[in-house]
């Protein structure tokens, strides 16, 4: 690559060079000391960890898992867009996974409320639908009344228009309402406290990756 090109890399460890010595010395290729670092951690941390547990039971990379649910006009400005402010972490068994039943129209109310009781602990909720049309329907019936911090993320979305909710959804105090498909999963929001899976068993949340990414 030209010196003057700026290439992305997803650091997962750092050693010390005095700890590889052998390794390095045995390389097949030659190793070049990197200049003008710039770092941004555009991932939260629990992010790139699901990623990885994703990675290796699909028998994949990271590396694709990210790029399977991050817009590409997204990693597109992984230079220029702002870091995610890292909040304290969840305490180990905190966190909860519940299965709702019923029709489309409890599934809502359940999801209202669900919406409430953690807009009033300061988080975030982020609901995950397998389609398009799905993204739309919701977003429309759960936005009501919250429109301000409401957002909505689908593939058929223009790239300005992506970019500039991307922006809007992680500079907000306020905590916000994410609707996406798998298209903006790994949206960096740290006070994230509720994600809804709907339609858990549908085909849509297969990727076209190969292998597949679900």
């Amino acid at each position: 690559f030209p010196s003057h090109d700026k290439i992305p890399a997803l650091i997962l460890k750092i050693t010390p060079l005095s700890e590889e010595k052998l390794v390095v010395k045995k390389a097949s290729f030659p190793l070049k000391k990197i200049e003008n670092q710039k770092t941004n951690h555009f991932f939260l941390p629990e992010t790139i960890s699901a990623a990885e547990k994703t990675a290796n039971y699909f028998l994949s990379t990271i590396g694709n898992v990210l790029e399977a649910f991050t817009p590409s006009s997204i990693l597109g400005k992984l230079f220029t867009l702002k870091s995610p402010t890292k909040k304290g972490s969840k305490r180990p068994g905190e966190n909860g996974i519940y299965t709702l039943q019923g029709g489309i129209s409890d599934r809502l109310q359940d999801y209202k409320s669900l919406i409430r009781e953690h807009f009033a602990k300061g988080e975030s909720v982020l609901i995950l639908v397998p389609t398009i049309a799905e993204a739309n329907n919701f977003h429309k019936e759960l936005s009501r009344g919250i429109e301000r911090y409401s957002y909505i993320f689908e593939s058929s979305q223009k790239p300005k228009d992506i970019i500039t909710n991307w922006k809007q959804a992680l500079i907000s105090k306020h905590p916000v309402m994410i609707t996406t498909t798998p298209f903006a999963l790994t949206i960096p929001r740290a006070d994230l406290g509720c994600i809804i899976l709907e339609r858990e068993n549908s085909r849509g949340f297969k990727t076209l990756h190969n292998p597949p990414i679900s």
